[in-house]
């Protein structure tokens, strides 16, 4: 059960649970949230839907895990043409392992771009940067860390994932 004060993440947003009021709606009850990031932003959800669009941080052991995991979680194949539908559905889809998928791959497509001279896209550039808010944002409410320490603990622990600037 979540608590009042735990952070969770909310779709793709880290929230801490400020309060639950009961029989808001529909005589049901809500969990009021507020955005780490931007605490004016009160959010209410039904306890109903909670577990749909709702999940606990991740864990310090379960980091440890998931870095160990980096280098096997593999890069995307896709066409240019389905490029930011594949990216978003990656991203919906809300696992770990989804959203490293997407920076392994638009940090791929953008260093081979570079390697051949041109210009990287800017749909793997906004894909990147949106996978690795999610990742790192999530990591650093988890550790209690700012986002750069996140990702210089994530970087300094698999070798050189995802260190574009």
């Amino acid at each position: 059960m979540i608590k009042i004060g735990h952070k969770i993440v909310y779709r793709d947003k880290i929230c801490t649970v400020k309060e639950i009021i009961k029989c808001y709606r529909n005589d049901e009850d809500y969990y009021v949230l507020t955005d780490v990031n931007d605490p004016t932003l009160l959010i209410k959800v039904p306890l109903t839907l909670a577990e749909t669009i709702m999940r606990p941080l991740i864990t310090r052991d379960e980091i440890d895990s998931l870095i160990k995991k980096i280098p096997d979680i593999s890069t995307v194949s896709i066409s240019n043409w389905n490029r930011g539908a594949e990216y978003k559905t990656l991203l919906r889809d809300g696992t770990h392992e989804s959203v490293i998928s997407v920076i392994k791959t638009a940090y791929q497509r953008q260093q081979d771009k570079i390697d051949d001279r041109k210009k990287p896209s800017e749909s793997d550039k906004i894909y990147f940067r949106q996978a690795e808010n999610l990742f790192y944002s999530e990591i650093a409410a988890a550790l209690n860390i700012d986002f750069d320490e996140a990702r210089d603990y994530i970087v300094t622990r698999t070798g050189n994932f995802s260190v574009a600037k």
